[in-house]
């Protein structure tokens, strides 16, 4: 028996140069979507200095102190902050 390589059925899960093309192309345009979309944003740090501090009465071997903080925000979005900590560096 003789097979015609005409009349064979093409697989669907063999590569084809277009069908690569297509998934290259789709893969390169969706990184590029992403990167662009990501570059919108101005995710500048806020900068954050010390203004003032004043000592005040503590209690027991407790030492308080009222801090003064300037925040300057050089990015789009505003700022949410629910208190404050420190690391004593």
């Amino acid at each position: 028996m003789i097979i015609d390589p005409s009349n064979q059925v093409p697989n669907p899960n063999t590569p084809t140069r277009l069908r690569l093309l297509v998934q290259v192309t789709a893969q390169l345009a969706t990184v590029a979507l992403l990167y662009g979309c990501a570059s919108l944003t101005n995710l500048t740090a806020p900068r954050v200095n010390l203004a003032g501090i004043e000592s005040l009465p503590g209690e027991g071997l407790e030492l308080r102190f009222m801090l003064k903080l300037r925040v300057q925000n050089p990015g789009d979005a505003g700022l949410r902050y629910d208190g404050v900590w420190a690391v004593p560096g």
